[in-house]
């Protein structure tokens, strides 16, 4: 059984719905914007009129496809996916997501568990 899953690491960028609609926040009225809640802090929300929480970027995706949203916080691959039909606003890079695994037995007795050979616990080593 290898390392624990602990964290999962995801490019995110700012896509705007689709390309050749008016721009939600260059010189036109601002429209809405679809984010995952713990994305709020990655992007300027004053820039739009609106804030949509949404569940999960996978759910921002799906709302930019259906044209519910002016603009999203989702995955690059949503526009390299559909070429043409969206925008790249702003890359903000990787955004890594602690992971909490929860099971039937405790495996803890108060104490911290960690995956001692993490890529992270070797580079600390060096």
């Amino acid at each position: 059984m290898g390392p624990p899953r602990h964290q999962h690491r995801r490019r995110v960028h700012l896509a705007v719905a689709p390309a050749g609609r008016a721009h939600p926040y260059r010189g036109d009225p601002p429209g809405g914007i679809a984010l995952q809640p713990a994305t709020t802090h990655c992007v300027d929300t004053g820039r739009w009129a609106t804030v949509v929480p949404e569940h999960s970027i996978q759910t921002v995706a799906e709302g930019l496809l259906e044209e519910r949203y002016d603009s999203g916080l989702t995955a690059l691959s949503l526009a390299t996916e559909h070429p043409g039909r969206f925008t790249i606003d702003t890359m903000l890079g990787t955004i890594d997501d602690a992971w909490m695994v929860y099971g039937r037995e405790a495996v803890a007795d108060g104490g911290l568990v960690a995956w001692d050979d993490s890529p992270f616990v070797r580079r600390l080593r060096r």
